[in-house]
């Protein structure tokens, strides 16, 4: 198998999810111990979300994540671990940078509640 399409294989087996992902569109807190920055959900499952943002963290960092998903207004409090990053890239315009969280503890019930309401989008 040629080295490219080992690599391709790789990233494949990589990205699988645990729990299909849907989009969703809210702004975002996010806090680490020193700062605050703000940043939008792009997709979320049960185990995590990506968000948009040009602040980017190391991989390993961990944030709380302070979000309300409609049609509530009570704000959520998420605890998540940064599992990977995109940077901005002038080839891939289309795609938003941001980082990619774990949850790192189980998803309040209007997570759960939200995601069984939604078609999820996208699958792995």
């Amino acid at each position: 198998m040629p080295a490219f399409a080992r690599r391709r294989t790789q990233q494949a087996q990589d990205n699988r999810r645990a729990a299909p992902r849907t989009e969703l569109r809210v702004e975002v807190l996010l806090e680490t111990d020193v700062n605050f920055y703000y940043g939008m959900t792009h997709n979320l499952a049960e185990g995590g979300l990506f968000v948009c943002t040009y602040e980017l963290f190391p991989i390993g960092a961990e944030l709380t994540v302070h979000l309300t998903l409609p049609p509530d207004t009570t704000p959520l409090s998420l605890r998540g671990r940064v599992q990977w990053v995109r940077e901005y890239s002038e080839r891939n315009h289309e795609l938003p940078p941001g980082i990619g969280l774990q949850l790192l503890d189980p998803p309040p019930a209007a997570l759960r509640d939200l995601l069984a309401q939604r078609e999820p989008t996208l699958y792995e």
